[in-house]
């Protein structure tokens, strides 16, 4: 017979019209703490706490929570999945003890009835298929009537738990538990199908899906998908997710953080540049960041637009003399950097286009210098005349060890940087066509 739980009438007045989070712990120490945690694509976040009372029971006192997947926790590390469903204004939980994960039993709530029926069939068809798997490996491999018998087996196991979950998406077709699952089915089937094709399978801009594993999967897909995966294809690709997410916030600040924190740890570094100058402090910023996205992007943030840039030295092959960046910076209205190589074909591509831009805009204080990352001086004077470059060049002649590329983290050429004449980064123009409209938008 099912225990009452003893809540004060104040508190059924107030989650009437809201969603009640409650249920009973066999065994648990009262006054003791479960926590609610909602789960952010492969992260979780502590929203709320409640109490065990002497009977083991529970109750959350917060008024309404998202739809989506959240973790209920005792003791910090038992933990179980349970789905909040706006549209479901009860959840009753009774776990029979510890581990959590084996012991609930669902009381009122179909979401998590759904939920965890599949769970329990997966984890039995998953013991089963252990099982299998052993016998196999035990079995002869010149058997063929065992081994055929344990690939039926294998196959009637997996036909079952695919029945076991066609059966409860059935049962409601518009639930979110369906929902999530059908979301991963057309993501796994567009894997294949290319950037378009992934695109179209993920509803970017839906916040619960950020609340379950499908989102990040879908951003990984879509990443993956950028094929040659070269920092300006990556680049592009955050872009699109940024783009297509934006109508809600809460998908497009965890697409950003997300990614961030992932070209963070693998790189390449120019992503993480590329998204802190344009979406953490840049102009596309649509939400301010938070203290630990820009604790972990501090470095970036540095080399930022509006950053103050590195002061680095700029040396003349075969002169002896020596420039510094600030004592240059102050004699021009923009000073632009041009990082390259003499041996890169798309650099040559930008500068007769920067020659032209320091030609035509000089008169009105616009200054362009080059910065090759050239190791051998006969090089790097022959493209000067070869490309007829109008603007000064220098180099430390380290090729890719170059100091002042490494102040600028500049990881490939071509690479600009826009100065003004206190030093602060004003813009990374992509080529020398967006850098002259940049200039002649800040000389107007």
């Amino acid at each position: 017979m099912r225990t009452a739980l003893l809540v004060p009438t104040l508190l059924l007045t107030i989650t009437a019209q809201s969603q009640f989070l409650h249920g009973r712990l066999q065994g648990a120490v009262p006054g003791t703490y479960i926590h609610l945690l909602e789960t952010r694509g492969n992260d979780l976040v502590l929203v709320d706490s409640a109490n065990f009372d002497d009977e083991g029971h529970f109750a959350f006192a917060n008024s309404t929570y998202p739809t989506g997947f959240y973790e209920l926790t005792v003791q910090g590390t038992d933990r179980v999945d349970i789905i909040l469903n706006e549209g479901e204004k009860e959840v009753d939980l009774l776990f029979h003890g510890l581990p959590l994960q084996q012991e609930i039993q669902v009381l009122v709530s179909e979401e998590n009835r759904r939920l965890w029926t599949y769970k329990r069939a997966s984890r039995e068809a998953q013991l089963a298929l252990e099982d299998i798997q052993n016998q196999r490996i035990k079995a002869s491999p010149y058997d063929h009537v065992v081994l055929q018998r344990l690939d039926s087996a294998r196959t009637a196991v997996q036909a079952s738990r695919q029945s076991v979950l066609d059966a409860l998406i059935s049962e409601d077709p518009d639930s979110y538990f369906t929902s999530v699952v059908l979301a991963d089915r057309r993501l796994m089937v567009s894997l294949n199908g290319g950037t378009k094709a992934v695109r179209d399978a993920v509803d970017w801009d839906n916040a619960s899906l950020v609340r379950s594993a499908v989102y990040p999967k879908g951003i990984m897909a879509l990443l993956q998908s950028a094929t040659p995966a070269t920092p300006d294809m990556l680049k592009n690709a955050t872009d699109s997710v940024l783009h297509w997410s934006q109508s809600d916030l809460f998908c497009w600040d965890y697409a950003r953080t997300f990614m961030t924190d992932l070209f963070l740890q693998y790189g390449p570094a120019e992503v993480v540049q590329h998204l802190v100058d344009r979406y953490v402090l840049g102009p596309q910023a649509l939400t301010p960041p938070d203290m630990e996205l820009l604790a972990k992007v501090a470095e970036q943030i540095k080399l930022a637009v509006g950053g103050i840039a590195p002061n680095v030295r700029l040396p003349k092959p075969g002169s002896k003399d020596t420039l510094s960046l600030a004592e240059l910076l102050p004699r021009y209205r923009y000073t632009t950097l041009f990082f390259y190589s003499s041996t890169c074909d798309h650099c040559h591509e930008q500068m007769p286009g920067l020659s032209s831009v320091h030609l035509d805009l000089r008169s009105s204080g616009v200054h362009v210098i080059g910065v090759a990352l050239d190791a051998d001086p006969e090089e790097f004077e022959r493209t000067i005349v070869e490309r007829k470059i109008s603007f000064p060049c220098y180099s430390e002649l380290l090729g890719w060890g170059s100091p002042a590329a490494m102040a600028f983290a500049v990881k490939s050429t071509p690479h600009l940087i826009l100065l003004d004449r206190e030093g602060r980064i004003v813009a990374k123009p992509y080529d020398h066509e967006e850098l002259r409209r940049t200039l002649l938008a800040l000389l107007m």
